[in-house]
């Protein structure tokens, strides 16, 4: 009798235990069933391809190296802000003469190497938010004029500025008198050199290294005009604006752009150009 009792007793408790754990599995099954569903997006898709054209000959914003390929401070921006935004662009070089022919023509979605924002061009294209701001600036032969010190003692005289760029009109808004155009920077200072001109108009940071490179050239400012760059598309291009905006905001976040600068600062680009 005794042992049919304990034999119920431990049937009962067996159920029991089995009528829990099976409790317990339905209760953790409706609640993984209850949680929201979290789906992770994997792109392995092509990426968006598009085309840019850039400046050759103006460092340190994009001109060749001594292997002949297209580098600078543009160009590492441009793929910085690709990289962020997962898509593909592919820079081919241009002289700076054609750029804005080029994306006329749609032969290009992208123009790009040191290339200011003027009210003139906004009126024909868009730009992406300025990735940097500088001022003006006259680079001055020594042996030519003397040590001037103040950029007002430039007034009246003929300046150098190169062909199709913003300085043609920001020379004379600065009070030289006659503007010569020429296709690059070197080709202005030769002219400085034999007296054609009495300075070579452009922006500091592109001034500061031919003066670095050179002993008797130096820069005088124009702190009354400042100049912002931007890269430039065709107005029916605001879509991708828009997609470079973001990536240029995600390299300034990240601390990209920053070293980006670094890298192209005056001193670290001395004896390349």
């Amino acid at each position: 009798m005794k042992l049919k009792t304990v034999l119920v007793f431990l049937a009962i408790g067996f159920q029991a235990a089995c009528s829990g754990s099976d409790g317990k599995k339905q209760a953790e099954s409706e609640a993984a069933a209850s949680k929201p569903k979290v789906e992770v997006y994997v792109d392995n898709g092509p990426k968006p391809q598009y085309w840019a054209m850039s400046n050759v000959s103006y460092p340190p914003f994009s001109f060749r190296n001594k292997d002949g390929f297209l580098t600078g401070l543009d160009i590492d921006l441009l793929n910085a802000i690709a990289e962020k935004e997962r898509i593909e662009i592919k820079i081919m070089p241009q002289e700076m003469d054609s750029l804005f022919r080029r994306l006329d023509e749609d032969a290009t979605d992208i123009i790009l190497g040191g290339i200011n924002i003027t009210p003139a061009r906004q009126q024909k294209y868009i730009f992406t938010q300025p990735y940097l701001n500088l001022f003006s600036a006259a680079l001055v032969d020594e042996k030519v004029s003397g040590k001037l010190t103040s950029f007002s003692q430039l007034n009246g005289k003929p300046a150098g500025v190169v062909a199709s760029s913003a300085y043609d009109m920001l020379a004379k808004q600065a009070q030289f008198g006659a503007v010569k155009y020429f296709p690059n920077i070197y080709q202005g200072i030769t002219a400085m050199a034999s007296g054609k001109v009495a300075a070579v108009y452009d922006n500091e940071r592109v001034l500061d290294l031919y003066a670095a490179n050179n002993p008797h050239l130096y820069i005088l400012k124009n702190t009354s005009s400042k100049v912002y760059f931007g890269f430039v598309l065709s107005k029916k291009n605001d879509v991708l604006k828009q997609r470079l905006d973001k990536g240029l905001e995600a390299i300034r976040k990240d601390g990209t752009y920053d070293k980006i600068l670094a890298k192209w600062g005056t001193e670290q680009v001395r004896g390349k150009i």
